[in-house]
C-alpha cells in the first residue's frame, strides 16, 4: 500500500474516532439534560438562509432571555453558524448573552457545539 493511501486511511480512521467519539458524548449530554427541547442559534448569524443583520442582536438577547427565564437551558450552536466575516457569531452572542447572568444562572445552562473536522 503506498504512503499515500496508508495517509488517506489514517484520516478516515480519525475521523470515523471522531464522529464516533462526539456522538457517544453527545448523547450521553442530552440524557442528562431534563428539558427534552432547547434553544437553536443556527439564525443567529446566518445571513444566507435566515437573513441575519447585526441590526437585531438586542431582539437575539431579549429571546435568549426569555428562553432562560422559561427554563430552556440546552442551547445548540456551533462554529459554523455565521460564516464570512460573521464567522461563528452564533457562540460569539451566546457567549456575551451569557455573561450578563450570575455564576448560578451560567450553572445550569448546557451548551450543545459541533465542529467540522477538516484533514
Amino acid at each position: 500500500m503506498s504512503s499515500h493511501n496508508t495517509e488517506k486511511l489514517r484520516i478516515l480512521y480519525v475521523k470515523a474516532l471522531w464522529f464516533l467519539n462526539f456522538h457517544v458524548y453527545f448523547y450521553w449530554f442530552l440524557l442528562a439534560v431534563k428539558k427534552k427541547v432547547g434553544l437553536g442559534t443556527w439564525a443567529w448569524g446566518n445571513k444566507l438562509l435566515w437573513d441575519y443583520k447585526t441590526n437585531i442582536d438586542s431582539d437575539l438577547l431579549e429571546t435568549y432571555k426569555e428562553a432562560i427565564k422559561r427554563g430552556f437551558y440546552l442551547i445548540d450552536t456551533a462554529d459554523s453558524y455565521g460564516t464570512g466575516e460573521l464567522n461563528a457569531r452564533s457562540e460569539k452572542l451566546l457567549g456575551e448573552f451569557i455573561n450578563k447572568y450570575s455564576f448560578q444562572e451560567k450553572n445550569k445552562i448546557k451548551i450543545a457545539t459541533k465542529l467540522a473536522p477538516y484533514p
